[in-house]
């Protein structure tokens, strides 16, 4: 039974992740997606636009390689888990991750020195931190070996999801011809959320006794349930709940040829106030000691009595009441060196905020990247990342421009695309943009190309 708790915890807190769009998208500022990582971008077209749903991106990180935790059913063609090498594999913090996002509007015009960006996209962003010690307690019990007789504190557990719609307006503007600073204001429809305040449990099991000593403090928001998760979004639901989030960014040009670029991406968050409650602890931070079951007689077992007890000093009392969720800001920070017009080598340093508003250092990813153009038609780039402390992230990206048809597909990790099991990260672009009216280099003649 406590094999099918952790399976379901697991699949219900960990269907969510760091919601990012990628590092590989960052050093393709020629795609107009590239404008999500760093509002100051924009492409080298006076005008662009993207077709419904032709541009796709989601995510994956898994603490754990798949291929750490399966192994083969004897007798069988099928894997199961191995909850003896899981326990081995787990990190103090156990981070899990999901994200997705669909474009279904977005444009953008230059006008005179700055360019105007428009867009609405679809999104399903969570993000999942859970400590070590409680995904033992899921899968050995309070009396397993690594928690007997131990005073066990779970203080940074925690999970974030949101399903929402975003609609923007960006703008940016070059100034001095060295600095370009970018915005975006986005207004959200949220269609639900479950995330906690708080969550702080302590325990101990008495090495003899074995009589569990608990207290807790929880606090759980939600305005919709659980298996709303996997049923993902609906373009048709549009959400009741309102909210609003902001976007920085910018480049600066040391020289020709180097330049840096900084960006604060989902500044903001959702005020769920249709359908929303939230479950709080009844008897927070009291101690419970619970002994197990007393009898002399058969006639002495009450279970029912013993149900209740638990339930009155840990159970979680719903209430309806409004609250905030708030979205998963991101940083980027970024240099990059043109060798020549058509050769580029970068570094990219990316690292979010986690639930609990803090910039999460553990949780970092630092990429490696060169691109090089070929004629103008073409674009091929080759990166190398370190992922929350995973080195073995190789990731390529291509796009190719055919009159104003611009085409891309982009990954941090091919091979986790190849060989899922051996591997923690996914990630995958795939798009289309319809780019016009080329914007020429001061030192480029006159030209009608698209």
């Amino acid at each position: 039974m406590k094999k099918l708790i952790f399976i379901f915890v697991l699949l219900c807190l960990g269907t969510y992740s760091f919601a990012q769009i990628g590092r590989s998208i960052y050093f393709m500022e020629q795609i107009p997606l590239s404008n999500t990582v760093n509002p100051a971008y924009h492409p080298e077209h006076k005008f662009y636009v993207n077709l419904p749903v032709l541009s796709i991106y989601q995510n994956v990180e898994l603490p754990i390689r798949l291929n750490d935790v399966l192994t083969p059913v004897a007798g069988e063609d099928s894997l199961q888990i191995d909850f003896d090498k899981l326990k081995q594999n787990l990190d103090e913090k156990n981070t899990l991750g999901f994200n997705n996002m669909i474009e279904l509007v977005k444009m953008g015009i230059k006008v005179g020195n700055s360019y105007l960006h428009f867009g609405i996209n679809q999104r399903m962003d969570v993000t999942t931190d859970m400590d070590k010690d409680l995904m033992l307690l899921f899968l050995e019990g309070n009396a397993g070996p690594h928690l007997l007789g131990k005073d066990i504190s779970i203080e940074n557990s925690g999970f974030n999801a949101n399903l929402f719609h975003e609609a923007y307006i960006g703008y940016n503007i070059k100034l001095f011809h060295a600095l370009t600073l970018g915005l975006r204001a986005k207004y959200l429809r949220g269609i639900g959320n479950i995330s906690t305040e708080k969550f702080n449990v302590h325990f101990r099991t008495d090495d003899s006794t074995y009589n569990i000593h608990l207290s807790s403090d929880i606090a759980i928001r939600q305005s919709m349930e659980p298996d709303q998760l996997t049923s993902g979004l609906s373009l048709a639901s549009l959400g009741n709940n309102s909210g609003y989030a902001f976007d920085f960014g910018l480049n600066l040009n040391f020289s020709k040829r180097f330049r840096m670029s900084l960006s604060a991406i989902d500044l903001g968050g959702i005020i769920w106030d249709h359908g929303a409650y939230i479950s709080k602890s009844i008897h927070p931070n009291q101690e419970f000691v619970y002994d197990g079951l007393h009898f002399t007689d058969s006639t002495s077992i009450q279970p029912d009595a013993i149900l209740d007890s638990i339930k009155g000093n840990f159970a979680l009392r719903k209430e309806q009441k409004s609250y905030v969720s708030y979205l998963v800001p991101k940083l980027y920070l970024g240099l990059t060196f043109d060798f020549a017009d058509f050769s580029q080598a970068g570094v990219l340093l990316h690292t979010n905020m986690n639930n609990f508003g803090e910039v999460d250092v553990k949780n970092y990813s630092l990429t490696f990247n060169y691109r090089h153009r070929i004629l103008r038609f073409l674009t091929l780039q080759a990166n190398y990342s370190i992922i929350n402390q995973s080195y073995n992230n190789i990731g390529a990206g291509a796009s190719l421009k055919l009159g104003p048809v611009m085409i891309y597909a982009l990954t941090d990790n091919v091979m986790g695309i190849v060989n899922p099991g051996d591997y923690k990260n996914y990630n995958a672009i795939v798009g289309m943009s319809f780019l016009f009216g080329r914007i020429k280099k001061a030192e480029e003649p006159e030209e009608d190309e698209n």
